[in-house]
């Protein structure tokens, strides 16, 4: 891949992999493996030049949370490499680290632990090499907006320790995000655009889904709370889209108690669930296969309710033109921010919205016609 193509080039690198490291323990993290000429060396060192040649090459998201320097990468009898061999990476803060000094700091701590899954972070300590990436940045600001601080994704990428973020966090000031329901129209996404203009795709069927399993005591009406507590957050979810003889046209349908029925399914499982697959493949393919742009909805949930309490299945599946890989990660910790308030008996209780997907077509709506992008034409013509 492309990550691999730029550590290769590097003076010295012989050989390079990246993968999608996944373990119980921590998220799933791009991890890269490289062997240079001479040995490991100084890690720390190559690795730090590693890192700085990628974020200046690669966009955020591609710079991998890890990067392990190796005598040579393990292979197998027939000369590939063995991935099975590959040492796992250990994401710990330094020891000795110095502990916060003071209450901006000690929230930011909290959070990164959090999110990072670790036992504790010193305050110098850098959020990149301890196992952050672009996306748990995310996270990150998400929990520390909800925690009374607002700091930016740009924020931390720019001030990538506690010490320094927390400096930027006291005089920051929280993004104005309207916490009504967001009505009527809303300016399509370049992407949205692309996708419902191009007529060699399966419009209705272009989704994302998972497939969890559920608590013992699950039931259809806890599933409801759930999917009206996520519809209250994310305006995008009631999205809906209709092709008209001026173009698409993208618009939010009501909230409504009938909306949150439509979008949650109950089916029973013919049997244990350990013989049910060829059953759940089936009907998973049928639900995802059932969408409709124009009258929705755009966000289906289908408990399959197993032979025993402990063997049920929840599919949760969205229209790609309201989710992206990205969006998964705030609606799966939502979902279980819910779910954990469900089982403690108490009320729902989501953070504040953040912006909406309509400020923000707005606001790409606006920079297209803006001053600046217009004097960058020229080049960008050029470039193509």
């Amino acid at each position: 891949g492309e990550i691999e193509q730029v550590l290769a080039s590097r003076p010295g690198v012989r050989q390079a992999l990246v993968v999608a490291h996944r373990s119980d323990e921590a998220p799933t993290r791009l991890v890269a493996y490289v062997a240079v000429d001479g040995g490991p060396g100084d890690a720390t060192e190559v690795q730090a030049a590693l890192r700085r040649d990628l974020s200046e090459r690669l966009p955020a998201y591609m710079v991998p949370s890890s990067i392990m320097v190796l005598p040579g990468l393990p292979l197998t009898a027939n000369g590939k490499v063995d991935r099975q061999r590959l040492p796992a990476p250990v994401y710990r803060a330094a020891e000795g680290g110095v502990a916060p000094r003071d209450a901006t700091e000690a929230t930011l701590a909290e959070v990164w632990c959090s999110v990072l899954r670790l036992e504790s972070v010193g305050v110098h300590d850098n959020f990149f090499e301890i196992g952050g990436d672009s996306i748990l940045s995310i996270q990150v600001v998400a929990r520390a907006n909800q925690a009374g601080l607002a700091i930016s994704t740009r924020q931390l990428f720019e001030a990538q320790t506690i010490a320094e973020l927390a400096r930027v966090a006291q005089g920051a000031t929280g993004v104005q995000a309207p916490q009504e329901d967001i009505e009527g129209a809303m300016p399509l996404l370049p992407i949205q655009r692309a996708f419902l203009e191009d007529g060699d795709v399966d419009r209705h069927h272009f989704n994302q889904s998972v497939l969890l399993e559920t608590p013992a005591g699950f039931e259809l009406s806890r599933l409801r709370a759930l999917v009206a507590a996520l519809y209250a957050r994310h305006d995008a979810l009631r999205l809906r889209f209709e092709a008209t003889a001026s173009g698409w046209r993208a618009a939010h349908a009501a909230r409504t108690a009938e909306m949150v029925a439509a979008s949650c399914v109950h089916e029973r499982l013919p049997g244990p669930v350990s013989s049910s697959a060829a059953f759940i493949a089936e009907r998973c393919t049928h639900w995802q296969s059932a969408f409709d742009l124009a009258s929705g909805p755009l966000l289906r949930a289908v408990w399959f309710e197993g032979t025993s309490p402990d063997e049920g299945r929840l599919l949760l599946a969205v229209h790609h033109a309201v989710v992206d890989g990205v969006s998964w990660r705030i609606l799966l910790a939502d979902l279980e921010r819910a779910h954990a308030q469900q089982e403690a008996g108490e009320a729902i209780a989501l953070p504040a919205k953040t912006s909406s997907f309509r400020q923000w077509g707005e606001a790409l709506a606006g920079y297209a016609q803006s001053p600046a992008l217009a004097a960058e034409g020229a080049y960008w013509q050029a470039q193509a």
